[in-house]
């Protein structure tokens, strides 16, 4: 039951999910610098080819912080013998998928945009940055947090 409300809790409370409730609620109230937005990335789509090499960047520094906090070595191996550990495994893991999430929110907002000239393609492309940022965010935090806890 605990990991059951470990998972719903990974998804629905996440700052992952509210990175992107901020910028569907911004795009319902002021959908003018979307719609701005929309104009330029239509003009030229290199813009939006770099939009969507920011997910995958930060999707390779996700994993990499990720990778030195499950494969612990010298003080961190009492990481390994901690009760939470597998909830810090699952956060990796997850931060892994948001930042792919993200980056299909990135490619999917680009195809509105250069296709149809949607203004809700460029609010796709702000969600899944902000959403990968979030996530990249999330994991060097806990990087932080776990160096704190074992004093190095």
């Amino acid at each position: 039951m605990r990991t059951l409300f470990d998972y719903a809790r990974l998804v629905f409370i996440s700052p992952e999910l509210l990175a992107i409730a901020i910028v569907v609620v911004f795009f319902a109230y002021f959908p003018e610098p979307f719609e701005f937005l929309t104009r330029q990335l239509a003009s030229d789509v290199k813009w939006g080819l770099g939009a969507a090499a920011l997910p995958l960047g930060m999707l390779g520094a996700c994993y990499k912080i990720g990778t030195e906090l499950l494969s612990p070595q010298g003080k961190r191996l009492l990481l390994l013998d901690w009760p939470d550990y597998p909830y810090l495994t699952r956060r990796v893991v997850f931060t892994l998928v948001a930042c792919f999430f993200g980056f299909i929110l990135v490619v999917s907002g680009l195809y509105l945009v250069a296709k149809y000239k949607l203004a809700i393609g460029t609010m796709l492309i702000a969600a899944g940055v902000s959403s990968s940022a979030a996530a990249l965010a999330t994991i060097a935090l806990a990087k932080w947090r776990a160096r704190e806890l074992l004093r190095e």
